[in-house]
């Protein structure tokens, strides 16, 4: 990508349009503390919109190394002033209302110009973090490469962390991270470290293998650790990267699906990327999309070995009990047609 495509914060995954929402914990000791408790479903909060003039935004921006001009200008080529990045080609920040996701009890009369201050150093924190990784020199394609399995497949980097098993509950927690041995001859590993979402679905999976071998003859579930490659160039050659348009959200660093269902007949090869997802999945819902995008773009994917036997296709996060019916969804894509013996839950 040349420097002139740069030449809007939409460009790096930026939203300008829309007013600002910055969740904000209250410190002023004048409130009591449950007031100053923003919980996570955020039923005693509400917004205030934050007043300001450029005073504080000059104060934040001078904080901040990042928005130093000749800094800001290794990741905005075509600026040529910290006026024009906060004008309405750019950040467009006096168009727009920064609000402030505070306790009930609180005005926007209660917050202190301290407090301002840290509000604007929030969100210029999380829009710096933004352009920098949007500032990438490269960019996804409709052109998907191929490698050979056995280059890209190692053995296992990852441990089993140590949790303090007096603050967990080690049984109930999805995201328990631990070593099960595999048996079975369809998963590409003799153990697997994982979780248990993770687990759940490699079980689920190896219920459904008979029906899979009714149209394949192969028939591999393929664990993608993110660890294997991560000090390599193959860390990149891996990824996902968005391609084309329409997208919700522009997210430009790719990701790595941790599995891969392996498929062949004789007549094709049908890859599946499945993502198991316990948390996060709200900050992370770029990476379902693209994955359901690769689906409605068939038409367009092209292979660099021009091959015409091989079929790439994604699925929705995998979650605990499959609350999004992924395992429905593979059987369609592999099958043409729901697996057998589902059970209400799962349809």
């Amino acid at each position: 990508m040349s420097d002139d495509y740069y030449d809007s914060l939409e460009k790096y995954g930026v939203d300008n349009k829309k007013d600002i929402m910055i969740p904000y914990l209250f410190s002023s000791q004048e409130l009591d503390y449950k007031d100053r408790e923003v919980t996570g479903d955020v039923t005693n909060t509400h917004h205030v919109a934050v007043e300001f003039d450029k005073r504080y935004v000059n104060k934040v921006m001078n904080r901040i190394s990042f928005y130093h001009f000749h800094n800001l200008k290794k990741y905005i080529p075509l600026l040529k002033s910290r006026e024009q990045f906060l004008g309405e080609n750019w950040l467009n920040l006096y168009n727009r209302t920064v609000y402030a996701i505070v306790p009930r009890s609180m005005t926007k009369d209660d917050l202190r110009p301290n407090e301002k201050l840290k509000i604007l150093e929030a969100y210029f924190m999380d829009v710096a973090k933004k352009i920098k990784a949007g500032y990438n020199k490269r960019r996804g394609t409709n052109k998907f490469i191929g490698y050979p399995i056995k280059e890209y497949i190692t053995n296992y980097r990852k441990r089993v962390p140590n949790y303090d098993t007096s603050r967990i509950l080690m049984d109930t927690n999805p995201q328990k991270v631990q070593r099960f041995e595999m048996k079975e001859d369809y998963f590409v590993y003799d153990s697997a470290i994982i979780n248990q979402t993770e687990k759940q679905l490699i079980d689920r999976i190896g219920e459904r293998v008979n029906e899979f071998k009714e149209q394949y003859s192969d028939v591999y579930l393929i664990r993608m650790d993110e660890n294997m490659h991560r000090e390599s160039a193959k860390n990149h050659q891996l990824k996902l990267h968005q391609f084309g348009y329409d997208h919700n959200e522009i997210r430009l660093e790719g990701f790595q699906p941790d599995f891969i269902l392996y498929l062949k007949n004789a007549d094709f090869i049908v890859q599946i990327f499945i993502e198991p997802k316990g948390r996060d999945m709200e900050e992370e819902q770029w990476k379902e999309d693209l994955l359901l995008y690769i689906n409605e773009q068939e038409a367009e994917i092209m292979f660099e070995d021009e091959t015409e036997d091989v079929k790439i296709k994604g699925v929705k996060f995998y979650t605990m009990n499959d609350g999004r019916n992924t395992i429905k969804q593979i059987g369609e894509i592999a099958l043409g047609r729901a697996f057998k013996g589902l059970s209400v839950q799962e349809l």
